[in-house]
């Protein structure tokens, strides 16, 4: 009978926060084809939040505008890069990616 390892990975303090989880995926996440931050994201960060940018990104208009799909998600990423600077520029800090990080924990509403 085949059996699979498994680690859970829990983040104790802060509780509502994911960040050291989509660290320690992006950590691993280092052979072969490495994965996007944004293909992490929607790992990491699955939800309303995450389903609202993929039918955001098949909108017509939207398409017409940057093209074909990206297969990275890097369309994906520009779609939540304005949705974060639009709600919440006055508390962006470097680096970009924990600033999107924590928009999609937040979930804003739309």
């Amino acid at each position: 009978m085949p059996f699979f390892h498994a680690i859970i990975v829990r983040q104790e303090d802060p509780k509502d926060d994911d960040s050291s989880i989509f660290l320690v995926f992006e950590r691993l996440n280092t052979t072969s084809t490495p994965l996007s931050e944004q293909e992490i994201r929607a790992c990491v960060y699955h939800g309303p939040f995450n389903d609202h940018l993929r039918r955001a990104n098949e909108n017509a208009d939207w398409r017409a505008i940057y093209g074909d799909i990206n297969l990275r998600q890097k369309d994906i990423e520009l779609i939540l890069r304005f949705l974060a600077l639009y709600f919440d520029i006055a508390s962006y800090e470097r680096p970009m990616k924990l600033f999107l990080n924590e928009l999609h924990e937040e979930e804003p509403p739309l």
